[in-house]
């Protein structure tokens, strides 16, 4: 799986040295004003200023200047807007200090064979820098730094990596960023609290949603990565009304190297799968989609009921009614002459005589978005072994 792990206040401390620059400028600011409004003034600024300077220690202190500035009516002096300036510079050049468990937790989880990508925002040059302070950076295979945390900009990037939101875990402290967006996506989250909450991420709404954990430390992490993949593997289908799955399947040549696909739609998400022969035929790889479905539906629950969507008419007209004779014909054609590609009849035959299966035929390349999904997967696995 694909676990995108947020780096402020997840994987290193953050928050708190802004609350400490806070605290700081309020002192700076004491013979002007003392006013118990301070930190709500601070705040309504950095909030109006965001879609400007965006996320970071640099709008940060630019929204405290401006915050002085209109609260003492301009009479701060340059000395003290001097000094905030260079609590900024303080700020930004802090060491990185790790949260407990971190590095084991990457370790741990890269072994295991996942892809962890850090998925955070910020300023560029500013997250770029406490990733490298951080010494976590070979952990990681692809760095996304974002503007926001949006549904929007996590839709994005989960095409960009060409990547199902179903295969995908976010890790991170916001409820609000890094949480409620994935999960809308039908991706999973696991939310760790950090130590201090910025006010801006805040949801009054309490999240209830069969993908979404919560652990206290870092570590804990592994065994839930562990938990949801054997979730996602072992869902409940006599519950549903219906199982719908894509297959398709292709060959460049006809023979040559061909590729299937197939794409399961489960409540919680999607579950996809593709392979490949280096020497086929375009029905036999119809077939293999098909059955290959069949088999991981069966490995869940034999008794599901089924929706299969091909653009194949061979696979659904073969096992709809041209398989009926071919069996009382002893595996013949009706003009004598052994059905070709049996093996793979036999094995669709066996796995369909177990569950109850609708056959639904698609146009191909007409924009329905699971069957296009489908051959493209299709396309990339032929490709691969050209």
């Amino acid at each position: 799986m694909i676990i995108g792990f947020d780096a402020d206040d997840t994987l290193w401390i953050n928050e708190q040295y802004y609350h400490e620059t806070e605290k700081k400028v309020k002192m700076l600011l004491s013979p002007w004003y003392r006013g118990d409004d301070i930190e709500e003034e601070m705040f309504r600024t950095e909030m109006s200023n965001l879609d400007l300077f965006g996320y970071g220690a640099k709008g940060f202190i630019l929204s405290l200047i401006e915050t002085s500035l209109r609260i003492t009516e301009n009479k701060v002096s340059a000395e003290v807007i001097g000094k905030i300036l260079g609590l900024g510079k303080e700020l930004i050049n802090r060491p990185v200090v790790l949260r407990e468990g971190v590095r084991e937790a990457l370790s741990s989880l890269a072994g295991a064979g996942h892809r962890l990508i850090l998925v955070t925002k910020g300023d560029l040059l500013d997250q770029m820098r406490k990733l490298e302070k951080s010494g976590l950076r070979e952990f990681f295979d692809h760095v996304e730094i974002m503007s926001g945390k949006k549904e929007e900009n996590y839709t994005d990037l989960v095409k960009r990596l060409d990547v199902n939101p179903s295969e995908c875990i976010m890790v991170g402290d916001s409820l609000k960023s890094d949480i409620l967006p994935v999960l809308n996506l039908g991706g999973w989250a696991v939310y760790i609290p950090g130590g201090s909450t910025w006010e801006h991420e805040k949801i009054d709404d309490e999240i209830v949603n069969e993908r979404f954990f919560t652990v206290e430390k870092l570590e804990d992490v592994v065994p839930v990565v562990m938990e949801i993949e054997d979730k996602k593997d072992s869902v409940d289908l006599s519950s549903l009304d219906s199982l719908e799955i894509y297959t398709d399947g292709g060959c460049l040549g006809n023979p040559g190297p061909g590729g299937w696909a197939y794409i399961i739609s489960f409540p919680s998400g999607e579950k996809s799968n593709s392979g490949n022969e280096e020497h086929t035929t375009n029905n036999k790889m119809e077939l293999t989609a098909v059955i290959k479905a069949l088999e991981y539906v069966q490995y869940l629950s034999a008794k599901a009921n089924v929706v299969i969507h091909t653009d194949s008419q061979y696979v659904r007209n073969g096992i709809t009614s041209w398989i009926h004779k071919w069996v009382k014909n002893g595996w013949k054609t009706a003009a004598g002459k052994p059905v070709k590609n049996k093996e793979l009849w036999v094995e669709l035959k066996d796995l369909s005589d177990k569950m109850k299966i609708t056959w639904k035929w698609v146009k191909g390349h007409a924009g329905n978005p699971l069957n296009e999904a489908c051959d493209a997967m299709v396309k990339k696995e032929m490709e691969g072994i050209k």
